[in-house]
C-alpha cells in the first residue's frame, strides 16, 4: 500500500474537491431511494421557491452611491470615447444621449473619433460641436491603421478623463448611467 503525499496543496484541494462532490452524489443517491427523501427534496423546492417569489416582489432599495447634488469638485472627471465609421444615421442621438447626461457638464468630456468615413459623419459632428461644448472630434486620415482600437489609442493620450468609457456608436445610454456606475469604480 502506497502512501499519498499530502504536502502539494493542489493535490488536496483536489482530494477535498473529489470528496465533497462524493458526498453530494452519494446524499442524492439516497435522498431518491429512501422513501423519506422525496418529503425532503419537495421541501428544499418549496423553500427555493418562496426565495424566488420574495426576490421577484420584493421593491428594490435604492443603491448606495452617488447622486447628482453633490459638489462637483468631488466628482470624477469623466471622459466618454466613440470610434465611428459611418455612422452619420446614429450619431447624433448619441451625442445628444452622451452630452445629456445626468452628470455636470463641466466634469466630462466627449470624445467621437471620425474614422475617416465616407458619409457625412464629420458634417453631422461638425454641426453638433456647435450644440454641445463638451464635445470634441478628431478626424482620422485615409491611411490610419488599427480601425476601431486604433481610433481610440489615438484620441487616448488626449483625454483628460480619471475614468474612461467608452461606446459603440449605435448604444442607448440612459440618462442616470454615469450615477450608476460610478460607484463601482
Amino acid at each position: 500500500m502506497s502512501k499519498i503525499n499530502f504536502s502539494e496543496r493542489g493535490n488536496r484541494r483536489r482530494l477535498k474537491a473529489a470528496a465533497t462532490l462524493a458526498s453530494i452524489y452519494t446524499s442524492t443517491i439516497a435522498l431518491h431511494l429512501t422513501p423519506w427523501g422525496q418529503k425532503i427534496i419537495f421541501a428544499l423546492a418549496a423553500v427555493l421557491g418562496v426565495h424566488a417569489l420574495r426576490l421577484v416582489f420584493t421593491p428594490r432599495h435604492p443603491q448606495p452611491g452617488l447622486n447628482s447634488e453633490i459638489d462637483g469638485a468631488e466628482l470624477p472627471f469623466v471622459s466618454l470615447l466613440v470610434a465611428a465609421k459611418n455612422e452619420e444615421v446614429v450619431i447624433a442621438r448619441l451625442v445628444q444621449e452622451l452630452c445629456q447626461l445626468d452628470y455636470r457638464s463641466d466634469r466630462m468630456e466627449l470624445w467621437v473619433i471620425d474614422d475617416n468615413s465616407s458619409d457625412r459623419t464629420h458634417e453631422v459632428l461638425e454641426r453638433l460641436k456647435q450644440k454641445y461644448p463638451q464635445l470634441k472630434t478628431l478626424r482620422r486620415s485615409e491611411g490610419a491603421q488599427g480601425g476601431k482600437s486604433g481610433a481610440l489609442n489615438q484620441v487616448l493620450p488626449l483625454t483628460k478623463g480619471e475614468i474612461i468609457g467608452v461606446f459603440d456608436a449605435d448604444a442607448q445610454i440612459p440618462a442616470n448611467s454615469l450615477f450608476a456606475l460610478l460607484p463601482l469604480f
